[in-house]
């Protein structure tokens, strides 16, 4: 089986979380931005921002799942109406505050 390459150049960046799918090609003094998923090669000079927008999808772990401690975590929170909010940038942990 051939295993393809990629190359991480010359003073260049790679952040912390990035995944690199080969093959890729990070040039000299480039940057990939932290927690991207690279699957283009990326020029001199240039910054890769490659995060797509999350996407959440109710009910999977039930669908999925079934018969697991998570699933059982997953129910009893909703039975107990526990929900998170989407942040707003508040670090606060009380809920009620927001």
């Amino acid at each position: 089986m051939a295993k393809h390459r990629s190359r991480i150049g010359k003073d260049s960046f790679v952040g912390s979380h990035t995944v690199v799918i080969s093959p890729v090609d990070v040039a000299d003094g480039a940057y990939v931005a932290a927690g991207s998923a690279l699957t283009q090669d990326v020029n001199p000079g240039e910054i890769a921002v490659a995060r797509a927008k999350q996407r959440n999808v109710p009910g999977w772990v039930a669908r999925a799942r079934p018969g697991t401690r998570t699933a059982a975590a997953a129910e009893a929170a909703a039975a107990a109406g526990t929900r998170h909010t989407p942040s707003d940038g508040d670090d606060s942990d009380t809920e009620g505050e927001r």
